[in-house]
C-alpha cells in the first residue's frame, strides 16, 4: 500500500468500478484537481474503466492497451479512496461521516447526499418519487423508479441509484377462536416482512397473541409432551 503522496506531483492512473470513479472524482475536486478539458463535473458511466492524474488534470479513458501503455504510477482506487488521495496515512483515517438524506425512509439507501421530496404513482400504477442530490452544493433534480433506479429524462444514471434496503424478517405469533380445541384458541407462527403482509390473517379474524395466552400455549405444549413420553 502507498501511504501518503502528493498527487499533485506525481502522475497517476487507477483502474475504478463506476462507485470507486465516482469517489475518486469527487476527492479530486475537493484536492482542487480538475477535468484536463475543464470543469468538475461527475462523469460516471459503465464503460469508463480508467482514470488518471496527469500533470495535476484529471482524465478518464476506456482502453486497456492505452492504460498499460501511460507513463503514471499505477496505483489502487481502493488506497486512493481511503486515503482520500493519499493526502492521510493509514493511521490518521477518520470514519466516512454518514451521507446527509431521507432515503432510508423510503426502503433505500445511498452514499450521497440528496432528499426524495415526494412519492407519486405513474399511469400503469407504478410509485416513483422525486427529489434532488447535492453535489459539491449543486442541487440537481432527480427521479428514481421504485426499483431504486435514477433518471434524469431518458437517461438512466447510475452515479444516483438507490439500494433498496434489506427488509427484516420478523416472527409473531396469531391466535384464533376455535371452541374445538381445548384451549378455546388456535394459534399460528407467522414470519413477515411488513404489517400489510398480516392484513389477510387480521380480516380472517385473526389477532396477535397476549403474554398470558402465549403462557397457556407453552404450557399446554409440555402437558402433550408429558402425556407422549409418559
Amino acid at each position: 500500500m502507498i501511504d501518503k503522496m502528493d498527487i499533485k506531483k506525481e502522475n497517476i492512473k487507477m483502474k475504478v468500478t463506476p462507485e470507486q470513479s465516482k469517489q475518486v472524482q469527487e476527492i479530486c475536486f475537493e484536492l482542487g484537481i480538475s477535468w484536463d478539458f475543464g470543469g468538475n463535473t461527475l462523469r460516471v458511466y459503465e464503460k469508463l474503466h480508467y482514470l488518471y492524474i496527469i500533470n495535476e488534470e484529471l482524465d478518464w479513458g476506456v482502453y486497456g492497451p492505452y492504460f498499460e501503455v501511460v507513463e503514471a504510477m499505477e496505483v489502487s482506487a481502493e488506497d486512493f479512496i481511503r486515503t482520500k488521495g493519499f493526502t492521510i496515512s493509514e493511521e490518521q483515517e477518520e470514519p466516512k461521516p454518514k451521507a446527509l438524506n431521507n432515503f432510508n425512509d423510503y426502503g433505500f439507501e445511498a452514499d450521497f447526499e440528496g432528499e426524495i421530496l415526494k412519492e407519486l404513482t405513474d399511469h400503469n400504477g407504478k410509485k416513483y418519487f422525486i427529489g434532488y442530490n447535492n453535489s459539491n452544493n449543486l442541487l440537481q433534480a432527480k427521479t428514481w423508479t421504485e426499483d431504486g433506479k435514477c433518471w434524469v429524462g431518458k437517461l438512466h444514471d447510475i452515479t444516483y441509484d438507490l439500494k433498496p434496503l434489506k427488509k427484516l424478517l420478523k416472527q409473531v405469533l396469531l391466535i384464533k377462536e376455535d371452541n374445538e380445541y381445548e384451549l378455546g384458541y388456535i394459534a399460528c407462527s407467522i414470519v413477515r416482512e411488513t404489517e400489510d403482509d398480516l392484513k389477510p390473517y387480521f380480516e380472517n379474524g385473526w389477532t396477535y397473541a397476549n403474554l398470558d395466552e402465549v403462557s397457556k400455549l407453552i404450557k399446554h405444549k409440555e402437558d402433550i409432551k408429558g402425556e407422549i413420553d409418559g
